[in-house]
């Protein structure tokens, strides 16, 4: 059984970045959705952490109705109003 809490708990301060998997590098074959999901968590082995070009991501997901499009036009328009106001 594959132990998402401990993935999602990874601390990316002490993880060494030569035991996780570049998501560039992964190549999906499957065809339905839940194959391809399966597939990806099985190659990736840690959903929540992972490489990224080199780079170490840590992903997080906050338990809220608000959806990511949501949130970044938000940021966006954060961003725009303080250069038009700064």
């Amino acid at each position: 059984m594959i132990d998402l809490k401990g993935m999602k708990d990874a601390d990316i301060t002490t993880i060494d970045p030569a035991t996780l998997v570049d998501i560039n590098e992964i190549k999906l074959r499957a065809d339905s959705k839940e194959e391809r999901i399966q597939e990806y968590i099985k190659k990736v082995k840690n959903p929540y952490c992972f490489l990224c070009d080199g780079y170490v991501v840590k992903l997080g997901f906050s338990d809220t109705k608000v959806t990511m499009t949501e949130r970044l036009c938000n940021y966006i328009s954060r961003i725009a109003t303080s250069e038009v106001n700064g």
